[in-house]
């Protein structure tokens, strides 16, 4: 274990027709028991890749969400999934909110046979950033909730009216999950802080007043800005 092994995952550079030939880029790595899988408990890490499509005017601007199986955390076997690239489950049709790209997956583990996928996309008229949700039974076969994204930018004015992104969602007991997430205020579009939303179901959100965590001040490391939140729950909540 205190060996380095360098990289674990790179671009497809056998199937020209998937969807990570050009990059990926790790989501969310969980630890999950599947009577589906021999074996029992083996690592699944959930990431997003491209290819070379010119995305409005950009190359590689198309990403989709992908699945890697793991018995060791270092080994990885892609897992082809229901979209004819290879991918879990497809950008949305032209026009929707996420027809640009899924980025950033976030699992969680909501109950017996609720795995729930938060993402990010980019509205390609706006430029915004919203939070999307993909559910699954087994960890194969992805539903997109069916109202569009989950969660949106703030109102006009708020810390997060530019967008939201970077999604990590967490149960605390039974009552109640908590969003971790990155803000971008019209203010200052380009510095990320990290804010909190609440939610009794997972799928509707209150957002609160202000962010939890911002960049540190001016020649601080953090100072362009924090985001990428990733929240472990610990023991007693």
């Amino acid at each position: 274990q205190s060996i380095s092994v360098g990289k674990v995952l790179w671009p497809n550079d056998e199937d020209w027709w998937t969807f990570d030939t050009a990059g990926v880029s790790v989501g969310d790595v969980q630890l999950i028991s599947s009577d589906s899988i021999s074996g029992g408990s083996v690592y699944w890490m959930f990431y997003h890749g491209n290819d070379r499509e010119v995305v409005d005017g950009i190359e590689g601007a198309r990403t989709r969400p992908g699945l890697c199986l793991s018995q060791d955390g270092r080994n990885w076997a892609r897992v082809e999934g229901d979209h004819h690239t290879g991918a879990l489950f497809d950008v949305g049709e032209a026009g929707a909110w996420d027809a640009r790209c899924i980025r950033d997956p976030k699992v969680l583990l909501a109950g017996p046979s609720d795995i729930r996928l938060y993402y990010t996309s980019i509205d390609s008229s706006t430029g915004a950033r919203s939070i999307g949700l993909a559910r699954t039974k087994d960890g194969f076969n992805y539903t997109k909730h069916a109202g569009g994204a989950v969660f949106g930018p703030g109102p006009a004015g708020a810390f997060d009216d530019a967008g939201v992104a970077s999604p990590c969602v967490v149960r605390l007991g039974r009552e109640e999950f908590i969003m971790f997430y990155e803000a971008y205020s019209s203010q200052n579009p380009d510095v990320a802080t990290i804010a909190v939303a609440t939610s009794k179901d997972g799928v509707k959100w209150m957002r609160a007043s202000g962010p939890a965590h911002a960049g540190g001040a001016p020649g601080a490391w953090d100072a362009g800005g924090v985001g990428k939140p990733y929240a472990v729950p610990m023991a007693g909540d």
